[in-house]
Formats: C-alpha cells, structure tokens, sequence
C-alpha cells in the first residue's frame, strides 16, 4: 500500500511532466544529426594563413537520424581556420550539421563527437549510486532533479530564447521549481513548507539586492566575448536581464 506521502509525491510529478509535456517545443535554426564515420576519404593540411599545421579532413558518414537516417554522406572538418579542433577517425561518433544558405552545396559538416551512450552510461551509475545509498529519499530526489531539468528545458530556456524577461521567467520557474523539488525531496509537511517559505523570502531579497548591486556597479553581461556573440546570434536576448537572472538561479 503506498503512503500518503509518497502518492502526494508522484502526483505531484505526474501533474509536472504533464504539464510541460504540452509545452511548446522551441525550434533551432539548424539541427544536428547523429552519424558514424566509416571512411577518411581525405586528410589533408588547411594550407591557409594562420590555420598553423591544422588538417582538413573529409568523411563518409552513415546518418543514424533525421531525414537522411541511414544514408552516407560526405562530411567535412577543418575547412576553416579553428583552434583546438579534434582529429577524427573511422569508427567516431559524431554530430553533422548542413551549411545553410543557397550557395552552401548541400554541404555538411562536423560540429563535435556524439556523446549520447558514454554519458547515458554515466547518468545511469549516477542513479543506481543514489539508490543504493538513499533508497526511496534517492529516488523522490531524483524525481525533483528530473522535474528541475524539466523547468528549465521546457520553460526557461524557450521563453528567454523568444525574447521574454529572463528576471520574470527565472522567478517563475521557481514558483514552479521550488514547491516540487522541496516536497518530494523532503515530503509534505509543515518543516519543509517552513523551509520553503523561507526560501522564497530570501529569493526575493536575493532578486532586489542583485538588481541594486547591479546598477551600482554599472555591471552589463559583456563582459566576455561570449556574451557579445550571443546578443548577435539573437538580437532580442536581454543580456543585463541574463545576468541578473544567473545570478538568482545562483
């Protein structure tokens, strides 16, 4: 017979998954697929100015999805001048990306490795780590934790990303956020409503002391070059507003 507690807790669960199960899914420009190398077709210096001893190479890649899923391909890397880029080789896992634009060919190319497997690998010693040692506390742990990607991937992140304040999202999801990871890390009861209660004051204090320090300290969000590429890559994104919302996420 399951306790009251423990069904409150997967209700809650439920009515959150279900909830951003319905959300609206935010669209990429560009998408990446999984594929495989199974030939070096070409290796190759760069042979540009500044590109240092870099190799251009050229694959043929079997797609694993999208609407090429199981056809090869031919994929490039190292056709511009970058820093640190990895040599690859048959067998590797890969993501590929198409150039856009008309003039790119059809083109594709290289964009990182596909780390799908060792890292589900890795998640799942994680979990049956946390089991063994916390038992069923571990597991309505791990629920909260789920339900916390879930915020984020489902509610924040799209919202920011198609303009909206990302102060007024962040505050939102912890209304969402908070409730669900107190309760079913801790259960229903009147210490751990206590606790939240207090932690929502403070994450109003946090949210007004950061927003003053901000101002004082005319701080901006440029401060790095990524910052910069960012608001060109979208224009509409509130870079202060990015900043100040890291900082009650923090």
């Amino acid at each position: 017979m399951i306790k009251g507690t423990g069904f409150a807790k997967i209700v809650i669960t439920g009515l959150i998954v279900i909830l951003f199960g319905i959300c609206p899914r935010s669209v990429s420009a560009t998408e990446a697929y999984p594929g495989e190398i199974t030939a070096v077709l070409k290796e190759e210096p760069l042979g540009v100015e500044g590109a240092g001893d870099q190799i251009f190479q050229l694959f043929e890649v079997e797609l694993g999805a999208g609407p090429l899923a199981g056809q090869k391909v031919e994929v490039e890397s190292g056709f511009v001048p970058q820093i640190g880029l990895s040599k690859y080789q048959v067998g590797d896992r890969v993501l590929v990306e198409q150039l856009a634009g008309p003039d790119s060919g059809g083109r594709f190319y290289i964009t990182d490795y596909e780390r799908t497997r060792p890292l589900f690998w890795l998640a799942l010693c994680f979990v049956v780590l946390v089991l063994l040692v916390a038992r069923i506390k571990g597991f309505f742990s791990l629920l909260g934790m789920v339900v916390s990607l879930l915020v984020i991937l489902k509610f924040i992140l799209p919202r920011i990303l198609a303009g909206a304040s990302p102060v007024g999202v962040v505050i939102k999801a912890c209304l969402i956020l908070l409730p669900a990871t107190f309760y079913l890390s801790h259960g229903l009861n009147r210490k751990t409503t206590i606790a939240l209660i207090g932690t929502f004051l403070a994450l109003v204090i946090t949210a007004w002391l950061s927003s003053l320090f901000m101002d004082l300290a005319h701080l901006t969000g440029f401060a790095s070059e990524e910052a910069a590429f960012l608001q060109v890559a979208q224009s509409e994104l509130n870079i202060r507003g990015l900043l100040l919302a890291g900082m009650i996420v923090g």
